[in-house]
């Protein structure tokens, strides 16, 4: 419910695809739902917004970087300091909350784009906002694991009718990089 679209049939075929496989090679394939509430998206952005203003300010040369990188930093600024304190302390919160996900599980496999690779530079030439937008639809699903700290692989799994590569992302236990390489190798 707090991600925009729905997943495109090529993705969820790409999914089942990979849970069959997983389920062949002996795995227990079970499906569960991730307690992500309306309230965690404004913490996970401003930080994220946040976290790209301060990384385009540390560059030595800020100017060289794309307009469109620059665009997308301003809003950051928004963010004040006293506020940044407080709201990895609410991602921390959600990361508890997240991680009640491994009580019974070793790893997660879901979706990393929402729809079939795109041709390279599909969005050159665009706005930060118009981009912002875009990426949003199509790439949502790694976010949360960036935020919260669990790691992630995207693994390949097929391609689409166009021949472009699809994805699935597998998502492991905070410090379980080993289970998580292990099952995406």
């Amino acid at each position: 419910p707090l991600i925009a679209g729905r997943l495109d049939d090529e993705v969820v075929r790409a999914l089942r695809d990979t849970a069959a496989l997983l389920s062949d090679l002996g795995h227990t394939v079970v499906e569960r739902e991730i307690d992500l509430r309306p309230r965690d998206m404004p913490v996970i952005v401003s930080l994220m917004l946040r976290g790209i203003r301060d990384i385009v300010r540390s560059v030595d040369r800020p100017q060289r970087l794309e307009r469109r990188t620059r665009a997308m930093a301003r809003p950051g600024a928004l963010v004040p300091d006293p506020l940044v304190d407080r709201l990895q302390d609410a991602e921390q919160r959600i990361a508890a909350r997240i991680g009640r996900l491994w009580d019974d599980i070793d790893v997660l496999l879901m979706p990393i784009m929402a729809r079939p690779a795109v041709r390279a530079q599909v969005m050159e030439g665009r706005g930060a906002l118009t981009t912002w937008q875009w990426q949003t639809g199509w790439v949502p699903f790694g976010v949360l694991w960036n935020s919260t700290g669990q790691p992630a692989a995207s693994v390949p799994a097929g391609f689409s009718r166009d021949g472009l590569p699809l994805a699935v992302q597998l998502v492991g236990a905070p410090y379980q990089e080993r289970t998580l390489l292990a099952l995406a190798g």
